[in-house]
């Protein structure tokens, strides 16, 4: 998504806000060298929330037209999603 972005002119800033997963913030730090995009990044087990935060806080000012967060999608509240399993209940995480 990043790439076509860039390829079709419109300015763009990645994030990589999966704090928790091994080698996450590295893989898209390379993802973002190999197209030419940057990347934000926090610290391994950092408050997610609060870099995408800082992250739009630095595209408004610079005008960037996209901010893309790459999280931990549904892994991180997989505890939660599937608490009630076996008891009838729809998860809308689940897919």
């Amino acid at each position: 998504m990043a790439y076509w972005f860039k390829e079709n002119r419109h300015t763009n800033l990645l994030v990589a806000a999966d704090t928790f997963r091994a080698a996450a913030i590295e893989q898209l730090q390379t993802w973002g060298e190999r197209i030419g995009v940057e990347v934000v990044t926090g610290q391994y087990g950092g408050d997610a929330a609060a870099l995408c935060y800082d992250a739009w806080a630095t595209a408004y000012r610079r005008n960037i037209e996209f901010l893309i967060c790459d999280t931990a999608g549904r892994s991180a509240y997989q505890g939660q999603s599937h608490a009630g399993a076996g008891q009838g209940e729809s998860h809308p995480l689940e897919t």
